[in-house]
């Protein structure tokens, strides 16, 4: 006889005009775990967040890419803090307006010739009283995402090209 236990999951989805979701499952035979230590790439600490963006924009990799920005509370189910659509011109990276979860306006990014991405964002958690800070966004386009870190949480930004 197995034990199984009954946990919650979350699945994300994608639509074409739409920029992405969540489903939330119950009842799920098996949990899923991770380790404890999880191994930061292609993050920046709200320490570096002072920094200014460093890298030449190439338009190599132009064009529209929706997004959504998830993270993880330490012992809580992964969570949603916005969505929208990013473009990209000539390496300029900016946020349409119809973009929510967050006020993009002070959002700057740029993408060099080998897909590295440099991002600055003034960044609401909405989360626990933290309050807006400036964080440094970094990653590769052919992952499709980049991340930044406030304080413990790292907060990523998953993208779809379009």
């Amino acid at each position: 006889i197995h034990d199984i236990k009954m946990t919650r999951a979350q699945i994300w989805i994608d639509v074409e005009d739409w920029a992405g979701g969540v489903m939330s499952v119950s009842n799920c035979k098996e949990s899923i775990s991770s380790s404890e230590e999880v191994k930061k790439v292609n993050t920046a600490s709200s320490a570096d967040s002072n920094s200014k963006i460093t890298i030449t924009p190439s338009s190599s990799f132009d064009g529209s890419y929706a997004f959504y920005i998830i993270f993880q509370p330490p012992g809580e189910s992964v969570r949603m803090a916005g969505t929208g659509m990013l473009m990209i011109n000539n390496g300029i990276l900016s946020i349409g307006n119809e973009s929510k979860g967050q006020n993009y306006d002070s959002f700057e990014g740029r993408i060099d010739k080998d897909g590295n991405i440099q991002a600055l964002l003034n960044f609401n958690p909405q989360f626990d009283d933290l309050e807006e800070k400036l964080l440094t966004f970094n990653g590769n386009i052919d992952k499709l995402k980049f991340s930044g870190s406030y304080d413990n949480l790292q907060f990523i930004f998953y993208l779809t090209k379009k």
